[in-house]
């Protein structure tokens, strides 16, 4: 590490995943970049954490525990609050990165100043740790990390929320005030991942794209995306998604990308409403829903799949 390299704040919000934060924070300390402090923001889980953490006995190493649940996106929103470095770089407590993810990530910032953030591919594991390759290229395919080309994309809106390929959950690299995060709202909750890719894209800075595959995403039965198997968590999510995408498509700098926003919005609509249904309790007329739908917009939708499955930017 050179002399008077760049202070890097790396945000660890763990619940209830005791094991998998052993990795996580193990691959945070063992970074090739070790000018870091390593935050994390326990959300008043169940199992002794911070005993755990102080078995690292690493001065960077700084812990807090909730005195209750905050939810996802209150717990984000009081972690990032704490960082002081220049950049900020989340890791889910079940997921790890590569050593040189920071080292990677932080020249990229550091050589062109206009950049919010930058962002890499990443592995798809079983709980185990072992690499899955036939779900890890999947994964590339559905987010389209496949097709956009490495380097520098300005603006980066579509690439951020209509394409979704920055996950910012584990593999990407902010600078820190580049983004406003007091403005993390609670009602992102699950969705708080897609809604901070959103305040990073509506800034009108880069975005840098780096095609290696740096961190890895653990595939298990207690992750969020495993939990949307349950009827409540999925309710959860679409009521998440509702806002965010209602939030989107209001949004006067997003303007070209409304259309589909909006989309979003009544694809979420019928999942809320579904699943309402079955739980016996239906709140939503399908008028209601029907009624935000035109040729125009059904028009568009179709226009967006096609392109989803072509474009190469």
């Amino acid at each position: 590490m050179t002399t008077g390299a760049p202070l890097v704040s790396v945000l660890i919000p763990s619940y209830n995943r005791p094991e998998f934060l052993r990795q996580a924070l193990t691959s945070a300390v063992g970074q090739t970049y070790t000018n870091t402090e390593i935050l994390i923001q326990d959300n008043a889980s169940d199992f002794d954490i911070e005993t755990l953490v102080a078995d690292f006995a690493d001065p960077r190493i700084s812990f807090h525990r909730n005195e209750k649940n905050l939810g996802m996106a209150l717990n984000w929103r009081a972690l990032s609050l704490r960082a002081k470095g220049k950049y900020a770089a989340y890791l889910n407590d079940d997921d790890v990165w590569e050593k040189d993810y920071l080292s990677l990530m932080v020249e990229k910032l550091e050589r062109t100043p206009d950049l919010v953030l930058a962002f890499c591919d990443h592995w798809v594991t079983d709980a185990a740790g072992r690499i899955d390759p036939v779900r890890t290229a999947a994964n590339s395919r559905r987010w389209m990390r496949d097709r956009i080309a490495e380097g520098k994309h300005k603006p980066f809106a579509q690439i951020a929320l209509v394409y979704r390929s920055i996950w910012t959950a584990s593999a990407t690299v902010f600078r820190r005030d580049a983004v406003d995060w007091d403005e993390i709202p609670p009602e992102a909750g699950v969705t708080v991942d897609l809604y901070l890719a959103y305040l990073a894209a509506r800034t009108g800075g880069g975005a840098w794209y780096c095609n290696k595959r740096l961190a890895r995403y653990r595939l298990h039965n207690g992750s969020t995306t495993a939990s949307f198997a349950a009827l409540e968590p999925r309710i959860e999510c679409a009521r998440n998604s509702m806002f965010c995408w209602k939030a989107f498509a209001s949004d006067r700098f997003l303007g070209s990308e409304s259309p589909y926003f909006r989309i979003k919005l009544v694809q979420n609509l019928f999942r809320y409403g579904l699943c309402r249904w079955l739980q016996g309790v239906p709140n939503l007329k399908p008028l209601s829903i029907f009624r935000l739908l035109s040729p125009g917009l059904c028009v568009r939708h179709l226009k967006y799949m096609v392109q989803l499955r072509r474009i190469r930017v």
